[in-house]
Order: structure tokens, then sequence, then C-alpha cells
């Protein structure tokens, strides 16, 4: 049962009639139904909220079909609901500027430092690529070529670990008292299954790599320390 928001045309026995703002058109057994309420509660319901004062029954713009009901201070009551209905209106959308700031504040903070990271591995694949380039094994000028192999063992391996394994790679390799001769390039160097894991600190040993006359002369080899 809702009364009507602005004043409404209704039309009875062939005749138009005003239904005012705040009123509505009802029956018992129309209200029945929609409450699911007996007809005899119906009544006294509506009784009681006549002599409370809450609403008025026309005795003019009733019939015998329905009853002509205007809800008491419909207005008042409107304006009170308006006025919440503003304010939490207003409340959401003076939220939602600081909530579009905190998600957009957000995004840009995971922005910044998934760029940040992409410097920092940019720099650490840069740094292995220069200090092969400084072993002189095989010099490479274009780095963009190199970074897949270096960023895909810099999956399994840090920095630090490379770096020691091309340093022990270099050390046989140059070596007068070594007998390694083999010569690769980065790429081969980081792929081969004997090439970076061979060299690894924790696999090499460089009295392997020692030439055999080398060791019959009684000389020590030459280590360098990474």
């Amino acid at each position: 049962m809702s009364a009507n928001w602005e004043p409404k045309k209704g039309i009875w026995n062939k005749k138009e009639f005003l239904i005012e703002r705040g009123s509505l058109i009802t029956g018992r057994k129309s209200i029945a139904k929609e409450t699911g309420l007996s007809e005899q509660n119906i009544r006294t319901g509506l009784s009681c909220l006549r002599s409370l004062g809450m609403i008025e029954i026309s005795t003019t713009k009733s019939t015998s079909k329905f009853s002509y009901i205007t809800i008491s201070n419909y207005s008042e009551y409107q304006s009170v609901e308006n006025e919440d209905n503003h304010q939490t209106n207003q409340q959401l959308t003076s939220n939602q500027p600081a909530t579009n700031q905190q998600l957009t504040t957000t995004k840009n903070i995971k922005k910044e430092k998934k760029e940040k990271n992409k410097e920092e591995h940019y720099a650490v694949e840069k740094e292995i690529f220069t200090f092969w380039n400084s072993k002189k094994i095989q010099i490479h000028r274009d780095f963009e070529k190199y970074r897949i192999s270096i960023s895909g063992r810099l999956k399994h391996y840090s920095k630090e670990e490379i770096i020691a394994a091309i340093e022990n790679y270099s050390l046989v390799l140059f070596g007068e008292e070594y007998y390694w001769t083999v010569k690769w390039d980065l790429d081969k160097f980081l792929q081969q299954k004997n090439g970076l894991d061979r060299f690894l600190s924790e696999n090499f040993n460089a009295d392997d790599y020692v030439r055999k006359e080398f060791k019959m002369s009684g000389r020590q080899p030459y280590y360098e320390e990474v």
C-alpha cells in the first residue's frame, strides 16, 4: 500500500476524480491480498491508525467498493526521507573521489614498483654482460641479443654465481697451466650443460684442468679469487 507522490487522476463510474498527493484509494480485500492479513485485521488496523491521527479516511470520497485514505503529514515524512537520501547520496559522492584516489595511488605504487624491479633486473643483466666482455673471451656488442639467455639463468642463479662461473671459465681458458681451449660465446656458455653449470664455484675445481706436464714440473697454478 503506497500513497501518491504527486496528484493523479482516477476514474470511477465513468467520472474523473483527483487523488491528491499523499492519498490513495484501496480496499480491505486489496490490502488483505497484499499483506496476507484477514479483512478483520485490516479493518481493525485502519481504525487504529485513524484514531491515532496517522491517516484520514474520507467519508465523501470513499464508496462501498473502496476507501479514500490520506496519510497525515505525508509531505513532512517525505521531506525527512528525501533529506536522508540526499545526505546518503552526498556522502557516497564525497567518498567516491577519495576511494578512486586511493585505488589510483595503489595502482601507481604497483606500477612504480614493477618499473623499479624491471630497471634493477636490467642493470644486473647489463653488469653480467659487461663482466663477460671484460674477460675478452668473445666480445659482444649487441647486449639485447644475449638478454634472454642472461635473464633465463638469473631465474636459477644469482648475479654473483654467474659472474664467478665466468671468472672460473676465463681462468682455465687463458691460463697457460690449464689445458682447456674450448671458447664459447656468452649464449652457449650460459645454455650448454657443460657451460655455466660446470664452472659454478660449487662444481668447479681448478686442479682438474691443470695440464699433466705442468703438474709434473711441480709449479703451482695461478688462482684468482672473485
